[in-house]
């Protein structure tokens, strides 16, 4: 933490360039600072239903657009899965045998 409150500039650079900087104190991370994303620019991430939308307005037909929908939908993991839910359900189906 002294680096940060001594010369806060550098890492600020570096954020601004697009680097995430983990803060430590005696070595333990305790926060990231990372790059403030705009929601209408680029994504990583973007919603199934955005990007059909954004086909269907480029002119890709409902019939295609709603296919393609389907097999994202049932290919895609869709939403986050908590690890431990799935540890416990994995432990439930082990124990039944």
């Amino acid at each position: 933490m002294s680096v940060l409150r001594d010369d806060v500039e550098p890492i600020v650079r570096d954020v601004e360039a697009g680097e995430t900087v983990t803060l430590t104190r005696d070595g333990r991370p305790v926060a990231l600072v990372t790059p403030c994303v705009d929601p209408e620019g680029p994504q990583t991430w973007v919603p199934a239903a955005r990007a059909v939308g954004a086909l269907a307005h480029l002119g890709l037909p409902a019939d295609v657009a709603a296919r393609w929908r389907g097999t994202v939908d049932e290919n895609v993991v869709t939403e986050a899965e908590d690890p431990f839910t799935r540890w416990e359900e994995l432990q439930a189906r082990l124990t039944e045998k």
